[in-house]
């Protein structure tokens, strides 16, 4: 596998992390409405987080391989912070 498809392959993982928080829905309070469905989400998006930040690691050199690592850092921070937030309010 060449290093210009582990780095395209970083940001379709970083892509696929996100994409159940841009379906999450607001409650009448503004928090965000996570179920029992979008706990197994969250356990995927982080999954799919870390492996996006393994082939962001042994991507392409450069300002690429610097921006999808912060990416799927901040991405898998963001992802604990959501999960301590819900796990905690069950």
């Amino acid at each position: 596998m060449s290093k210009n498809s582990r780095s395209f392959l970083s940001f379709f993982f970083f892509l696929l992390s996100i994409v159940p928080f841009l379906s999450a829905q607001f409650t009448s309070y503004g928090f965000i409405d996570f179920g029992v469905e979008s706990r197994v989400s969250l356990f995927f998006s982080f999954i799919f987080s870390m492996i996006g930040l393994g082939l962001a690691i042994s991507g392409r050199p450069g300002k690429t391989r610097l921006l999808l690592i912060t990416l799927n850092t901040l991405a898998n921070l963001f992802h604990f912070f959501v999960a301590v937030y819900v796990y905690s309010a069950t």
